[in-house]
């Protein structure tokens, strides 16, 4: 699995985290929150199942920080189905695990909620490492 910027957010976390562990293990975890609080603030509302499915993991001491959508149809209200299907770039590989078979064909225009959320916590979170690094390197 590829999603871009990632290899970039990684090496920054671990040269950071090598001198400043706690930090930056405060850092995922407050970021993993912030990501599980914007995507469930923007995800459609039907019957509520997706929003309440939509969890938050801290993994690897704090290291790590999955948010996660676990509905059967979560990718289809992310992506769209049908002839409606966008896919933001570096989310191919991703994407393409749901697609369907041709069985049928149901045009659900795409209501994103998680990936914007994550790049946007990605940014974030990388501004905020390398504004630390800066500090502690003067």
């Amino acid at each position: 699995m590829r999603i871009e910027g990632l290899n970039e957010l990684r090496n920054s976390l671990k040269r950071y985290a090598e001198k400043f562990p706690k930090e930056t293990s405060d850092a995922i975890k407050e970021e993993g929150f912030n990501l599980q609080a914007m995507a469930k603030s923007d995800t459609p509302v039907d019957t509520g199942k997706l929003v309440q499915s939509i969890n938050l993991e801290i993994e690897d001491e704090g290291f790590t920080a999955k948010v996660t959508a676990n509905t059967p149809y979560a990718p289809y209200v992310e992506f769209g189905t049908g002839g409606e299907v966008q896919v933001p770039d570096g989310w191919e590989e991703i994407a393409a695990q749901f697609k369907g078979k041709g069985i049928r064909t149901i045009n659900m225009k795409p209501q994103p909620y998680l990936v914007p959320n994550f790049v946007k916590v990605r940014r974030r979170l990388t501004e905020r490492i390398r504004k630390k690094i800066g500090d502690f390197g003067r």
